[in-house]
């Protein structure tokens, strides 16, 4: 196992620092920089004077390595400093004069400690205290302390615990009290110490290391000092130490009192003639942002906001960047003139009450507790349709969010009434699950409009929504609202109804025919069109879209298909008399000229051919088969047909 003295050679300590760290150690340890308080074959502890003091410890590792540390901001990102070099190369020096008297050296150590303690006992008493001052790093929290028996008797209050609050104005009155006010230079010791336990005591101590480190250091330890800063703020808020805000001239320029709770924000409303003013308040009854105080002051933001405002520190309960509430910071209050003011409530005053407790002599609070309804809102974004997934709760109303949230605060329209709606998160999820499944046409638009917005799926026009999916969704038992305002697909959902008309003409029928979905008249053309083409919708005259049954596109093709179109119908033949008759019958109302029913009387009568006479004058003899033409001419005649002799029949023509 090699020996310290073994590893403490020049070429290992250049080699662990390297040619310029071991230099500037080198130049320590020629001038006398390195003092070893002890040392021996295995491990060895000394001081370096730089800028400040540093202890050096130097050991053997795992039997045959250097093993070395230091207090100094360098060694501790774990490299050899230069303050290890002339430890180093003061340890081997010192071991070498020793010899085998290395014994000695570790008694006298011992010794050096029992007399620093009894020399501590001896200590006068003092008062302990910290300073809160701005350096070149940020804030920073120094030690102090009051030499208390060296100041005349009947100056200062003999509880040391009523000190605090009257030292500013003793200093203020009494400025040769300064001189018994000091920085902490070297570690407190417990004896002496009036006001501190071990604790605070070790606390006070390890800030005055923190703080040399940080002032030689100041690029280093610039933004961490800041964070070090935040996370002190909250031990100095458990401890009896007293706080003062001050400087190096004066340490106690004012008492603080740091709230070991954090402080919540809110907001405060006042209605006048000048309109409304909004002012930020703490809702703990703590003098924060209030009117006419000094304002707020952000000492740091990590790793939480604390702020130093009037005599008090604390930190903020927020959600909110503290950057967004610097402004608030400089000045707490907003004005808002009377003709803003509905705009104001409108946009604004329901958002800020379910971000931040507000107060005011104007605001009502109205807790509602009702069953969900579940509502569907239409609407036409860039001629898109938009569906948009709401709830009724009671008097208000809300958007469905995916956050879930238990409690949503809306107003009441006209009224500085806000309603604090609890809202039931199993119900409104099952529903937005309800709305986006493929059964009603609709999928989730995503990021891109908002969890509460549907899109119609690719396949899916939007009539085909509105006439199919809209009655699935209210037998769902969703409401539905904003379809009378769509611009590019309004449906009428009335069954169409037929309404005919039929008079006579010398050898034809002329039909009138009416098609109305509700009160809305369609046009006749329009209908037959789309039957001939088999189309289910129609344009109508209000510019809603109406569907055609689809039992129409059969029962009425032949009516509509065989009718010579006319300017007030339709014209069809005498011959076309039973089939029109039989038509007719599946429409919804039929009026028909007493002629149309004279004949259909005559034709439904009709039991055969009739034998009829020659006309008078005929010469001649007809053979049987022409008697049976002759008889049905006369049939056509009197049934008014039309009719066709062909040349082969042999009737003589």
């Amino acid at each position: 196992m090699a020996s310290l003295q073994d590893l403490l050679t020049k070429r290992n300590l250049r080699e662990f620092a390297g040619g310029s760290i071991y230099s500037r150690g080198l130049s320590y340890y020629q001038a006398g920089r390195a003092k070893v308080n002890f040392a021996d074959e295995q491990e060895a502890e000394c001081v370096v004077r730089g800028t400040s003091y540093y202890t050096v410890s130097l050991w053997v590792h795992d039997g045959n390595d250097l093993g070395a540390t230091c207090t100094c901001p360098y060694a501790m990102n774990g490299w050899f400093c230069k303050h290890a070099v002339a430890a180093g190369l003061a340890v081997s020096a010192h071991l070498e004069r020793s010899g085998g008297n290395l014994w000695k050296q570790r008694l006298d150590f011992l010794l050096q400690g029992v007399q620093k303690m009894n020399r501590g006992r001896s200590r006068q008493p003092y008062w302990l205290f910290l300073t809160m001052m701005q350096t070149s790093t940020g804030w920073q929290l120094a030690p102090q302390h009051l030499w208390a028996d060296q100041v005349p008797e009947g100056v200062l209050p003999a509880n040391p615990n009523e000190i605090a609050a009257m030292l500013p104005d003793l200093v203020s009155h009494n400025n040769w009290l300064m001189g018994y006010i000091k920085p902490g230079q070297k570690n407190y010791q417990s004896e002496g110490c009036l006001n501190g336990s071990l604790d605070e005591i070790g606390f006070a101590n390890l800030l005055l290391q923190q703080n040399r480190q940080t002032e030689y250091y100041y690029y280093d330890y610039y933004n961490r000092n800041r964070a070090q800063f935040g996370s002190l703020l909250p031990v100095v808020a458990r401890t009896n130490l007293p706080l003062f805000l001050g400087d190096t001239v004066n340490p106690v320029r004012r008492h603080l009192q740091i709230l070991p709770d954090p402080v919540e924000i809110g907001l405060q409303f006042e209605r006048n003639e000048s309109g409304i003013r909004l002012q930020l308040v703490s809702t703990q009854g703590h003098p924060i942002f209030e009117a006419g105080q000094a304002r707020a002051e952000l000492l740091t933001s990590e790793p939480v906001p604390w702020l130093l405002a009037g005599d008090q520190i604390f930190h903020i309960q927020s959600d909110i960047d503290i950057e967004y509430l610097q402004p608030w910071l400089r000045n707490p209050i907003i004005g808002i003139p009377p003709q803003q003011e509905e705009q104001f409530l409108e946009e604004y005053f329901p958002t800020l009450a379910e971000q931040f407790p507000i107060e005011g002599p104007e605001i009502q609070w109205e807790e509602i507790r009702a069953e969900p309804i579940k509502r569907l809102y239409l609407l036409e974004e860039e001629e898109e349709l938009q569906i948009h997934l709401r709830f009724g709760y009671g008097p208000a109303e809300v958007l469905y969010d995916k956050k879930l949230p238990e409690t949503t605060v809306r107003r009441q329209p006209e009224s500085w009434t806000l309603f604090r709606v609890y809202r039931q998160p199993e119900f409104e999820e099952q529903a937005w699950g309800e709305v986006s499944s493929a059964h009603h046409g609709l999928k989730r638009s995503g990021s891109e409009y908002g969890d509460h917005v549907f899109l119609l799926r690719s396949h899916v026009h939007p009539i085909d929504f509105l006439m199919r999916h809209v009655p699935r969704l209210l037998e769902a038992g969703f409401e539905i609202y904003g379809e009378e305002k769509l611009k590019s697909a309004r449906v009428n959902r009335n069954q169409p109804s037929l309404s005919l008309n039929v008079s006579s003409g010398i050898d034809w029928f002329d039909l009138q025919a009416v098609v109305k979905f509700g009160d809305v008249e369609a046009a006749l053309g329009d209908v037959r069109r789309a039957l001939k083409r088999k189309e289910r919708y129609i344009k109508l005259a209000d510019g809603t879209i109406g569907e055609i049954p689809e039992e129409w596109l059969e029962r009425y093709k032949h009516l509509f298909g065989l009718g010579e179109e006319t300017d007030d119908g339709l014209r069809f033949s005498n011959h076309h008399l039973t089939m029109l008759d039989q038509l007719l019958g599946e429409a919804d109302r039929v009026q028909y000229d007493p002629e149309f029913q004279r004949r259909k009387k005559r034709l439904l009568d009709f039991e055969g051919i009739q034998t009829r006479e020659l006309p008078r004058g005929f010469e001649g003899e007809l053979r049987p088969y022409q008697k049976a033409g002759f008889d049905w001419l006369y049939f056509l005649h009197d049934f008014e047909f039309g009719g066709c002799l062909a040349d082969d029949m042999g009737l003589g023509k």
